[in-house]
């Protein structure tokens, strides 16, 4: 009989890893909204200058990028908005000029795992350029966000060819593989509380001397891939021994010392970045 590891079958058990990667969602399949349905604006052409901020593009020469200038589109798009869907055919390249945007996969009970959120000038698509599949992932506007879009015909002919433009890229799906094998490792190892922990480093940023975590609990729990009920007890009792609070909508760290230590000791390493987080404290 065939073994099976722990972890296999802990990945099996998870209902988003189980329904979410390469199986069609049934809640998209029918789905026909077009992109001009769901983004505020879109523009023809952006200029120059736009395109010179673009670190992506600092390879191409300046007669490629007014070829190129020509032919993306600028388009906006809401908070809370959906940019793509998946399983939803590849029609360009994405690069964020400001906003962020959460990448998700969900099943077909509509339950939700966030797998990162990217910002200003990063790239999203470009996975489905490259192998030829429908996204494997869903693409919202956490933010207000303006995007460029280089549809497929002109990546394939003015960008990819350049082979500064693909090292780039390259070394941005590597890193995302990588991210990728730390997500499994934590769904498949890490109980709810040391998600929760690994979640709350990760989603912190500093704001006048103070640590938040700005999106609350429905983001955590939407990273960790728990119920919300279980993870509210682990906020819970983080706030009963004093190392969070809840102010103004947000998750104060009160206590960064003792977040980060419970980081150190889960693995021997903080799980949120892959290391010591100590120093950060």
């Amino acid at each position: 009989m065939k073994r099976v590891s722990a972890a296999t079958s802990a990945m099996r058990r998870h209902p988003l890893l189980r329904t979410g990667f390469g199986r069609r969602s049934q809640r998209y399949t029918t789905a026909t909204a077009t992109m001009a349905s769901l983004g505020d604006t879109r523009a023809p052409g952006v200029e120059l200058s736009t395109l010179r901020r673009v670190g992506l593009f600092s390879c191409l020469a300046e007669e490629q990028l007014t070829v190129l200038s020509r032919s993306v589109e600028h388009r906006t798009y809401r908070a809370q908005r959906p940019i793509l869907f998946a399983e939803e055919a590849a029609d360009g390249l994405y690069v964020i000029l400001a906003g962020e945007v959460k990448v998700l996969i969900e099943d077909a009970h509509g339950r939700e795992l966030t797998l990162y959120v990217i910002g200003a000038g990063e790239i999203f698509g470009e996975v489905a350029l490259f192998d030829g599949q429908p996204h494997s992932a869903r693409f919202d506007a956490l933010t207000a966000c303006d995007v460029l879009f280089i549809p497929a015909a002109v990546f394939s002919e003015h960008v990819s060819s350049n082979p500064g433009v693909l090292q780039r890229i390259l070394g941005v799906m590597a890193h995302r593989r990588r991210y990728a094998h730390h997500t499994i490792h934590r769904l498949a190892f890490m109980d709810v509380h040391d998600r929760v922990v690994a979640a709350l480093i990760e989603a912190s940023s500093e704001e006048r001397g103070e640590w938040f975590v700005g999106p609350g609990c429905q983001h955590i729990t939407k990273v960790v891939g728990a119920t919300p009920e279980m993870v509210n007890r682990v906020i819970r009792d983080m706030i009963r021994r004093g190392i969070v609070r809840r102010h103004a909508g947000k998750l104060l760290i009160r206590n960064r010392a003792s977040l980060c230590q419970m980081c150190a000791n889960i693995n021997g390493g903080c799980p949120a970045v892959g290391g010591s987080c100590l120093d950060a404290a």
